[in-house]
């Protein structure tokens, strides 16, 4: 009996708290606006922010190269990639397609860069 009831109130201790927990989310999450940074010069790497999700002509400004630069990094990497069946996660420059585009997360272009600056060369 002891142990049902002891059951009971900390399930309804977890409820009570998830409850308050989505209300408060909720009230505090619409206050966040976005920010747009209206310009006609490209980006610096200071308008970046944690996790966010650039095309090629971004993380080219980000990483202060042209994009044909860019896409011959990520041609070469693609050709190496496919004689390798295991390699480490940051080797090759991480990106993923949406659509028909190519998009990167700006937290695995830092990983990819710390990978590539502190790793011998392969």
């Amino acid at each position: 009996m002891k142990t049902s009831t002891s059951c009971l109130i900390s399930a309804m201790l977890l409820s009570v708290s998830f409850v308050v927990g989505m209300g408060l989310h909720g009230q505090w999450s619409h206050t966040r606006d976005a920010v747009v940074v209206h310009r006609e010069q490209p980006p610096t790497p200071a308008d970046f922010h944690e996790n966010e999700i650039m095309d090629e002509a971004q993380l080219a400004a980000y990483l202060h190269m042209t994009t044909q630069e860019l896409q011959n990094v990520i041609v070469t990497d693609d050709l190496l990639k496919k004689n390798v069946t295991i390699y480490d996660t940051y080797r090759f420059i991480p990106y993923g397609i949406l659509g028909s585009k190519k998009v990167f997360l700006k937290t695995h272009i830092d990983k990819w860069l710390d990978y590539i600056t502190r790793s011998p060369v392969k």
